[in-house]
């Protein structure tokens, strides 16, 4: 039987570039904070294998925005998995990051794990439907993969954030994907962003994952919106050839 290692990710999220870089999202320069995450992952020496982003990369809609984006997270020199987020155009990200070290929705192996991203978007909406198509050819692929594990990315939250103005733009159809997941016994973890905020709970035996924005936070389990005064973050993952997880968020 084959020995794998720990698989090790790291998560990042919601970023919110803007064309210019000193353009600000509530306050903050969204460019500086991302800097400010690379640069404390590159002084630390994580040994990962990848980089995971779920989604929400720019703010405005510029192709430039993107190039910003791959010029500040390629010098990381891993594969950087992506998937998108309500914010994100998604034919643009999904043709300057589908080549070199970028990969969009992808399903790639890592040991015994299969990560895989699957599109929770609906265009010009800020809350997330994934299409029965999607949902079905996630299906297929939990059935038929020789992985012993899975991980999947997306963007939005498949389980309420109990914050009123939050959950109204959660996952909508989270009850169908969930059937989707759990169906195969195989998914240990949902991972995700959009929510700008720590998030960590076990349904069904999947460990559902939610991360810290690179750039501002929102405050959890308010009734309308709130900007906290926590700092960017990003969360460090180990996925274990038994299934089980280990993580944590680092503040910068």
């Amino acid at each position: 039987m084959a020995i794998h290692p720990t698989v090790r990710l790291l998560h990042l999220t919601d970023h919110h570039l803007f064309e210019d870089s000193e353009a600000a999202l509530h306050g903050t320069i969204t460019y500086e904070t991302l800097s400010t995450v690379i640069k404390h992952i590159r002084d630390r020496k994580y040994h990962a294998n990848a980089i995971i982003v779920t989604g929400d990369l720019i703010q405005d809609d510029s192709k430039a925005a993107y190039i910003r984006f791959k010029e500040l997270t390629k010098v990381l020199g891993l594969p950087i998995y992506c998937v998108p987020g309500n914010h994100d155009i998604k034919l643009v990200m999904q043709k300057l990051l589908s080549a070199d070290q970028f990969h969009y929705c992808p399903s790639v192996y890592h040991g015994n794990w299969l990560i895989t991203g699957i599109d929770s978007c609906v265009d010009g909406k800020s809350g997330g439907f994934i299409s029965p198509e999607r949902l079905n050819a996630l299906r297929c692929q939990l059935s038929r993969t020789n992985a012993e594990n899975v991980a999947i990315l997306l963007h939005h939250p498949p389980l309420p954030m109990n914050s009123e103005w939050l959950d109204q733009m959660g996952l909508n159809n989270s009850e169908d994907f969930w059937q989707a997941i759990t169906a195969s016994g195989k998914v240990r973890t949902a991972i995700f962003g959009h929510v700008h905020q720590e998030f960590d709970r076990i349904v069904d035996q999947v460990r559902v994952i939610g991360t810290p924005s690179t750039c501002a936070q929102f405050k959890p389990l308010k009734a309308t919106f709130a900007i906290d005064e926590k700092p960017p973050g990003y969360r460090l993952i180990d996925l274990h050839t038994n299934g089980t997880i280990e993580t944590k968020v680092i503040w910068v």
